[in-house]
């Protein structure tokens, strides 16, 4: 995605003509007593001096203001607009701004250049809107500009990028375009994609890279050139054992840029009143079931209110059983929601959680007459494409709500986000507000090698399982906001916006390999509570980054790989269904991964993706900017020189309009 230069206007400050300089006695004035024959002052001599002192300083004021932005803008900062999504929703291009008239949920939709955009599918209920029809309704979806972002070129005199940053960059084929992508590898590093995350070797003595003294011009290049080939061959998943044998340790992002990055799934305070009305299975439901003797008992404590936003608890014997508050993703098909405008009850299947981005769900009129006699003219008639629901299994999981602690200092809050059938459990003591971890894994004391061996020696039994605690302010009768976190292995816990601190590490190192399983498709968040009195308000579920491993074979962006009937391997998509049914899950042991390397000598290289990563043209897979007839025309370097870096990018200084003339003030933010 290119980051093209924001036109200026000129910014230099409009200067008044002084008058003719005054002495303190007043204008000069011709002297009468003058002796005939004898010149007298003229005053216009004065006035033109004073004229072209003022037109000389007005031009020295001009030209030094121009000094100064050229050096601002070479030395300092510069603005640019971003046109295209590659970053979104960290950045987006332009696009539409859009609420569902179903379930009003905001969300963003792509917009391409030269292709109309008539269609877009919500993340929340589904629904796929019909913009034509909303703006005959009376709500108009316009199509916005990009983002205009402020980007700080100072930093990189003093130092260089540091992982996750978001760098502007000039394209590595060539020419004055821009880029803007994260940056994801360091100089020296080893970068292997893989099951959506990175993983970086440290610098080695050797490294195996490929020619870089010419270009490659096409997709079927690489495949016959075998020192290509073997640079850019597909490789298998690895459990994470065998890839910390290989000395792969999985790159992990901070805290901040956990929040910065991450996109919902379900939010729960969007619900769609048709839906409600056809009584479909909500996605937040209570599971509460006892045994006693051979007898399974069911009971309910959970009470849903404001129409299924909310929920309340009240139990006040110790001795109770937990009531559990589980989420299944019932995603909706478009056959599903003709059902809805029939008045029938859908019962969509649970779904694993996907990689499902609605800025890419963009569909053109043109798609839609082709099936615009089926079915009438409604925009559920319209098969949407397999893909836009997502082409990935996403294991990393964030949790947000609101917790209101009605009970005074008694019972258990808990979560639980289950990844691979393991579930990793968050426990609060309402009493004293301990917080205890409960990870189905080996502590990961990364580069502390002594702590490890000390833990290693500990745990004789070589158990799997640890506890992390840390003390929270979660104690009283109060409102708290409550978020857990289990990405890039590693669980944060955030109480009021603040990160809690363990007593043990919660980074974890899972060796063992992860394939998703039923409690992955039938209970893969879950809330619980016992002796207390607790209301549950904004439910959010939010998933993170999936990087693609894709390189330079001219395959779709998709991890799956099956047999292609001649010996070898082809890259496909599976299918809606396919996220549905555990029977066909063995395809996630044969996914794909890609490593790419970074020179340990010689000018420094870095590695950068695109947030948006199943629509970036990045250093997996450069493409000249330009239309070429016998296919993709590729850059064969894999990397970004430091001589080609321009800025780190800062602020979003000015998003879209909110209406003309008037800034969106809620959409000016900090780039994280």
């Amino acid at each position: 995605m290119s980051a093209q230069n924001k036109k200026k206007s000129s910014e230099i400050s409009a200067y008044e003509i002084p008058s003719s300089q005054d002495s303190g006695q007043g204008a000069q004035k011709p002297d009468l007593s003058a002796e005939p024959g004898k010149s007298v002052p003229d005053e216009n001599v004065g006035k033109e001096e004073n004229w072209g002192r003022s037109v000389r300083e007005i031009f020295e004021s001009i030209s030094i203001a121009l000094v100064l932005a050229f050096l601002f803008r070479t030395f300092l900062a510069e603005m640019f607009v971003i046109p295209t999504g590659s970053m979104a929703p960290t950045l987006f291009g332009q696009h539409k701004d859009v609420i569902c008239p179903e379930c009003s949920a905001p969300f963003q939709v792509g917009v391409v250049q030269g292709e109309s955009t008539d269609y877009g599918l919500c993340p929340n209920c589904n629904a796929l809107m019909d913009f034509q029809a909303e703006a005959q309704k009376g709500n108009p979806n316009p199509n916005f500009s990009g983002d205009r972002i402020l980007v700080g070129k100072y930093p990189y005199y003093f130092s260089s990028p540091k992982r996750w940053d978001v760098v502007v960059f000039l394209f590595p084929g060539g020419g004055n375009t821009n880029f803007i992508k994260r940056c994801v590898g360091l100089p020296g590093e080893t970068i292997r994609i893989q099951g959506g995350d990175i993983y970086v070797k440290p610098p080695q003595t050797f490294q195996p890279v490929p020619n870089t003294e010419r270009k490659v011009t096409s997709a079927l290049e690489v495949q016959e050139d075998p020192e290509l080939k073997k640079s850019y061959e597909q490789k298998t998943t690895e459990s994470n054992g065998e890839l910390l044998k290989r000395g792969f340790r999985i790159a992990r992002k901070p805290p901040e840029k956990i929040l910065a990055t991450m996109i919902p799934v379900y939010e729960n305070v969007f619900q769609s009143e048709r839906l409600r009305r056809v009584k479909c299975p909500p996605r937040w439901h209570q599971i509460n079931e006892a045994r006693i003797n051979s007898d399974s008992i069911s009971y309910s404590v959970w009470k849903e209110h404001g129409d299924g936003r909310e929920f309340y608890f009240k139990s006040e014997d110790p001795g109770e059983q937990t009531g559990w508050l589980v989420y299944q993703n019932l995603v909706l098909s478009q056959r599903e929601w003709q059902q809805v405008e029939l008045g029938q009850t859908p019962q969509p299947k649970p779904r694993l959680i996907t990689d499902m981005t609605a800025y890419n769900s963009s569909l053109s009129s043109a798609y839609g007459a082709q099936f615009g006699e089926e079915g009438g003219s409604s925009a559920f008639s319209i098969p949407v494409p397999d893909d836009l629901y997502g082409r990935h299994w996403v294991k990393d999981l964030i949790l947000e709500c609101t917790v209101d602690v009605r009970s005074k200092k008694t019972g258990m809050f808990r979560a639980g986000l289950c990844r691979g059938g393991k579930i990793f459990w968050c426990a609060v003591n309402l009493a004293t507000g301990d917080v205890t971890l409960e990870i189905p894994a080996i502590p990961d004391f990364g580069d502390d090698l002594k702590k490890q061996e000390e833990y290693e020696k500990i745990n004789e039994k070589k158990e799997k399982l640890y506890f992390a605690k840390a003390r929270s302010s979660m104690n009283d009768t109060d409102i708290y906001q409550f978020r857990f976190a289990n990405v890039d292995d590693q669980l944060h816990v955030w109480i009021d916006g603040e990160v809690l601190k363990f007593d043990l590490p919660t980074a974890y190192l899972d060796l063992d390999p992860l394939v998703p399983t039923e409690e992955d498709l039938n209970c893969p968040v879950q809330i619980g509570c016992s002796n207390c009195e607790v209301n549950l308000s904004n439910l959010n579920l939010f998933r993170d980054l999936y990087y693609v491993a894709r390189g330079r074979d001219n395959s779709s962006m998709s991890d799956f790989m099956a047999d292609n009937g001649y010996g070898g391997k082809q890259v496909i998509t599976p299918d809606f269904d396919f996220y549905s049914d555990p029977q066909r899950w063995s395809a996630f042991r044969e996914m794909r991964a890609v490593e790419f390397f970074m020179l340990s000598s010689g000018e420094k290289q870095y590695f950068m993706l695109g947030d948006n990563s199943t629509n970036s043209a990045d250093c997996r897979c450069w493409t000249y900017p330009n239309y070429e007839p016998r296919g993709n025309s590729y850059v064969l370097e894999d990397y970004v020189s430091e001589s080609l870096l321009v800025g780190e990018a800062y602020y979003v200084y000015w998003p879209h309009t909110w209406k003309p003339f008037v800034p969106n003030f809620a959409k000016f933010r900090k780039i994280k």
